[in-house]
């Protein structure tokens, strides 16, 4: 796991809303989000709300599978909304930046996010390997 930044600690340590955990996996995710969307990282790089919320529950479905929903939930994570809220607190610590045109609200109600971490409706791929 990423260690979480001194100002994000000192956060944690007056609001628990979410769990560290969750900061550090959508800190994460965004340089997951960066590489899925082939954003050139020569220049500053900009990542929308959608971009980044497609990104985090790719990389959620990758890393934790079939937990995925039920992690999230744990680490108080239920809708886009959430997410957010933890993007602009990373934001508050000046662990990343925004845009003058970004906004908390660019998050809310972008798509059902414990449908979309629904391991039913997640694609997997098997390889069988055979010696």
């Amino acid at each position: 796991m990423l260690t979480l930044p001194d100002k994000v600690e000192q956060y944690l340590r007056k609001n628990d809303r979410y769990d560290a955990w969750a900061y550090a996996f959508i800190y994460e995710a965004l340089g997951h989000t960066v590489k899925l969307f082939k954003l050139n990282t020569n220049e500053e790089v900009h990542v929308t709300a959608t971009q980044l919320c497609e990104g985090i529950c790719s990389l959620a479905t990758q890393d934790l599978s079939i937990l995925a929903r039920t992690i999230f939930s744990m680490w108080g994570i239920k809708e886009t909304e959430d997410i957010g809220e933890i993007v602009f607190i990373l934001v508050e610590c000046e662990v990343i930046r925004q845009n003058e045109d970004d906004s908390k609200e660019d998050f809310i109600g972008l798509f059902d996010l414990m449908d979309r971490l629904d391991p039913d409706k997640m694609k997997f791929t098997f390889k069988a390997r055979w010696d």
